[in-house]
């Protein structure tokens, strides 16, 4: 089990350890550049965002906004870690 970043912040402070120490693996591509990430897959591969949507069965406006910084839940990065690289 993992703690929201909120509580990693305030354990990580509490034990003067970085709080990556609590992170698992969506915590972590939380915490990177995602959206170059995404951008970077769909230019590799030549896709459009209405593309790339498609490969993950999301819409477009849902890619989209992902590219430009919203937060990607957890069941949705599930999803993407399984075909992109490098999550």
């Amino acid at each position: 089990m993992y703690p929201p970043t909120q509580i990693s912040e305030k354990l990580a402070k509490i034990f003067e350890i970085g709080k990556a120490y609590f992170y698992d693996d969506y915590y972590d591509f939380l915490n990177k550049n995602y959206c170059e990430i995404l951008k970077g897959w769909r230019k590799t591969n030549s896709f459009t965002q209405d593309e790339a949507a498609k490969t993950f069965t999301f819409s477009t406006a849902t890619y989209n906004r992902w590219e430009n910084g919203k937060k990607i839940v957890r069941n949705n990065y599930e999803k993407l870690k399984v075909t992109i690289n490098g999550l």
